[in-house]
């Protein structure tokens, strides 16, 4: 692998990499399963987007739980709302493996520099939501914590 240092208009060094032939190999691998979980993640939000829709349109007949009142229209909505946040990282998958493909059949940089983009943009979606998500846990956990203190009194 060859590394040619450039300077850039700041006068700070740059470093340039080649990628070798296995680490194209690497990417071509990274980019078909990357295409492969896009499929299935889009697949996957069809479906929820069919229970929620079917879910929402039963509301009158059932409630989701007996004698809770949630009706089946909310937790339709609720499906419809993880539809949209779900969507956002299955897009960003695919919209990389895409560009990756371009990027080594044309051994373009940009089109390079634009699929790191997408799969830096998916890891970076991932790991707000779960910051979020183990928020929400501890939330939860120090609410029924509270609820059954309060209870015992």
């Amino acid at each position: 692998m060859s590394n040619e240092i450039l300077k850039d208009v700041d006068g700070e060094d740059q470093k340039f990499m080649m990628l070798s032939p296995n680490s194209m190999k690497y990417l071509v691998a990274t980019r078909k399963w990357a295409l492969f979980l896009a499929i299935i993640g889009f697949i996957g939000l069809g479906i929820m987007i069919l229970v929620a829709l079917f879910m929402m349109a039963f509301s009158t007949t059932y409630s989701a739980f007996p004698g809770s009142g949630i009706p089946f229209v909310f937790i339709g909505f609720l499906y419809l709302i993880i539809s949209v946040v779900y969507f956002f990282p299955v897009y960003y998958l695919l919209k990389f493996s895409t560009n990756m493909k371009k990027a080594v059949l044309l051994k373009n940089e940009i089109t390079l520099e634009e699929a790191f983009r997408f799969l830096k943009n998916h890891y970076q979606f991932v790991g707000i939501l779960m910051i979020i998500i183990i928020s929400l846990y501890l939330l939860i956990i120090m609410g029924m914590m509270i609820a059954g203190i309060a209870a015992a009194y």
